[in-house]
């Protein structure tokens, strides 16, 4: 039996040494797997970055599209608001002028129209005015001469 013990001690020993190297295998196949996870990770990572920005881009191109209707739609209506300005200073200049005319159509029937005297007439007039004021000195010239001297008219 001796030799039968030492034969179970030898392979406890040669059991325990693989039991050991197979240990030490599975701590490097462990350190191994963690280090593939890790750079599986590191691979996908940017792919899931680049799924975000690109969900992210389809997200802005969206609102882009959405917010240029939008100013399309306020532009049009700009536009047609512009347009009703335009036609309402129109009418409200044309209404101006037609209270114009009728206002100047009334001050025509109410005041007798006014006619220009003729030019000869005026002359006649300039003239006579004229010829009163060389009358008007003559006369004070005939008077001064009938005062005795030294006498001054005030």
């Amino acid at each position: 039996m001796h030799a039968a013990d030492e034969r179970r001690a030898a392979d406890r020993l040669e059991l325990d040494s693989a039991i050991q190297q197979v240990m030490e295998e599975r701590t490097k196949f462990l350190s191994f797997h963690n280090s593939v996870c890790e750079l599986v990770e590191q691979l996908l990572e940017p792919g899931i970055e680049d799924k975000n920005l690109a969900r992210r881009t389809r997200e802005l191109e969206t609102r882009l599209a959405e917010q240029s209707q939008l100013l399309e739609a306020s532009e049009l209506e700009r536009k047609r608001l512009r347009e009703e300005i335009e036609v309402a200073l129109k009418t409200e200049a044309e209404r101006r002028n037609a209270v114009i005319s009728e206002i100047d159509e009334h001050a025509k029937a109410e005041t007798p129209s006014f006619k220009p005297r003729s030019i000869v007439p005026m002359a006649t007039a300039r003239g006579s005015f004229t010829n009163s004021r060389n009358a008007k000195r003559q006369a004070e010239a005939i008077k001064s001469a009938e005062r005795p001297e030294g006498i001054v008219a005030a």
